[in-house]
């Protein structure tokens, strides 16, 4: 059948009728229905208007209605009452709308007499099947599921089931009275007069619109077509609501990339989800736990298309509250980027992009939690130098990982905004991994970075990561020798190690002194330890162009030398330090 449209009156009246948030006392709202008759139109004589006739239903609920198969027809376009009663607390009326032809938009709302608290709900066609094979020691809290509960305003406050596109069919609701809280059950009850609960029932129904989401969609299997550069609007109506949509990308080529935008509803917390054919997760954002402001919007960018995992399926949800009036906005589009650019999935070494020293990379972090793994490959050993340009209102965090994720060093030196440098990494033949994220859960989708690569023979240079006694092994000094070494970020050290040998013949000790040059703009300091990392002596206050000693007399044996900066608040990525094993200085 086709449906009335509701003239502009009537849309206000029934818009100011539904915001029912106000504690005060209250009888049933009136909800004027406008027959067709009385809504202004501009067909022709003996055309049939746009909408059909107004089909009358009961004026109350009819006895007996606590199941499906004594459901009390509703009105199309119409107003119902009835009442939960008092005298039995699991008490529910069922009712069922009936729609013929195509698809309608339907929207149903519950206002209840006085404060009372009652709750509306869309159920499930036939009841939900129960599950065979060994039984659980948890009891289902609701044995038939409903598809949406709407719940949301409190004693004396309307519910509404926003307005949806649905097939043509049976469509059964529920109407019970709201459970108490356990801690409202301890209290003992007001007395006040036993009566029945009222309530009334207003339906609502127009033609479809096209873009409005097909409800119900709260699952994969009945997921939405959303095409690119297409917008879908919806509701997020009610604690829990999910609404999914089937991204097909049929004419995407393989290695573009897909962004999503959503313009959430005010007072709605929106989460996007996006998995692959198998429901393998994609990206998800916000996560929980993440600082997100209400009606933020939401955006993902940047996943690759990837023929064989499509097609993708996009989830909008509500992570805290609900809207019944305004609607939600989705749309997805396709691009290929023109340079080379970080796609997603790319969080973990498995799915790491690789970084070569002639190709720089475009990247964002595009939401609070994102990470981008790069890996640095090389046949011969390398060291790398890996810098990142800065990002507006970002804090940039560099880290060297393992092929486990665990983090061996991190950099997170400049403040926002500012460009960061991951220097000595040692590559080849064993394959290295970057990672790029934000400190604070700082992002930014407008504006990206850029992360480049360059390398250098390995010489005679520290290993990061040396920060401790077993690390410093990585970088024996050499009698003669000078050693190259950074301090950097803020706050790093770095350990050498050398040991003393007595050939035969010789004396059992050996005078060996360690010299150590510094750097402008720091305070180095320098201490020697043994093999248990005991501190033996140490150097203070080496400063830019300053080269101080320490000389001492060994027995054979394995020593370490430990740099830091001391004010632990400079650090230089240009200029290194010199150290140097050698004899002793002459004057000594």
């Amino acid at each position: 059948m086709n449906s009335a449209r509701l003239s502009p009156l009537a849309l206000l009246l029934a818009v100011i009728a539904c915001v029912g948030c106000s504690r005060e006392e209250r009888v049933v709202p009136e909800v004027p229905i406008v027959p067709i008759k009385d809504n202004p139109s501009s067909v022709e004589d003996g055309e049939v208007p746009a909408g059909g006739p107004v089909i009358a239903g009961p004026l109350t609920e009819t006895e007996p209605n606590s199941s499906r198969t004594t459901a009390t027809p509703l009105p199309v376009n119409g107003t119902l009452t009835g009442a939960i009663a008092v005298a039995d607390s699991n008490d529910v009326d069922w009712f069922v709308l009936s729609l013929e032809d195509a698809s309608q938009q339907v929207r149903v709302q519950l206002s209840p007499g006085s404060e009372d608290d009652v709750v509306l709900e869309w159920m499930p066609t036939v009841p939900t099947p129960k599950k065979r094979g060994r039984r659980s020691r948890k009891k289902r809290r609701d044995p038939d599921p409903p598809l949406a509960r709407m719940d949301i305003g409190g004693p004396g406050a309307v519910e509404v089931l926003p307005a949806v596109n649905v097939l043509p069919g049976q469509h059964y609701f529920r109407v019970s009275r709201a459970k108490r809280s356990r801690r409202n059950r301890r209290r003992p009850p007001k007395q006040r007069a036993q009566r029945d609960a009222p309530y009334r029932l207003v339906t609502t129904v127009i033609d479809a619109e096209p873009v409005l989401e097909l409800e119900p969609n709260g699952s994969r299997d009945y997921a939405g077509e959303l095409q690119p550069g297409e917008t879908r609007t919806g509701h997020l109506g009610w604690y829990g609501d999910q609404d999914w949509y089937r991204l097909p990308l049929g004419e995407a080529s393989e290695g573009s990339l897909v962004r999503l935008d959503l313009r959430s509803p005010n007072g709605v917390k929106s989460r996007l989800w996006v998995t692959d054919r198998q429901g393998k997760s994609l990206v998800k954002t916000p996560e929980s736990g993440v600082p997100w402001p209400i009606g933020n919007p939401v955006t993902i960018r940047d996943v690759a298309v990837i023929r064989k995992r499509l097609p993708y399926y996009v989830q909008v949800t509500t992570m805290k509250g609900a809207n019944t009036m305004q609607q939600y906005e989705l749309t997805a589009r396709v691009d290929m980027p023109q340079s080379p650019h970080e796609a997603e999935p790319n969080w973990s070494p498995a799915l790491s992009s690789l970084l070569e020293t002639d190709t720089p990379i475009n990247g964002y972090i595009g939401h609070p939690t994102d990470w981008d793994t790069f890996r640095l490959e090389s046949r011969s050993p390398v060291m790398a130098t890996i810098v990142t340009t800065g990002v507006p209102n970002v804090d940039l965090k560099l880290e060297l990982i393992d092929q486990r994720k665990t983090v061996i060093r991190t950099i997170d030196d400049g403040p926002q905004g500012s460009p960061e440098t991951l220097g000595l990494v040692p590559v080849g033949p064993d394959t290295a991994y970057v990672r790029v994220s934000s400190k604070k859960h700082t992002f930014n989708i407008d504006a990206g970075y850029r992360i480049a690569v360059t390398t250098t023979e390995i010489g005679n240079q520290e290993l990061e990561p040396n920060d401790d006694l077993t690390q410093g092994r990585r970088t024996p000094l050499r009698e003669g020798v000078d050693f190259e070494g950074y301090v950097h970020p803020r706050g790093d050290i770095d350990v050498f190690a050398f040991d003393i040998t007595a050939p035969e013949g010789d004396a059992v000790e050996k005078t060996m002194s360690i010299y150590l040059r510094g750097v402008v703009g720091l305070n180095l300091g320098m201490e020697l330890l043994d093999a248990k990392g005991e501190l033996i002596t140490r150097k203070r206050g080496i400063g830019p162009q300053t080269e101080r000693n320490i000389t001492h007399s060994f027995t054979p044996g394995r020593y370490y030398v430990r740099i830091k900066e001391l004010t632990s608040s400079a650090s230089n990525t240009e200029e290194p330090y010199l150290i140097r094993l050698g004899a002793p200085p002459q004057n000594d």
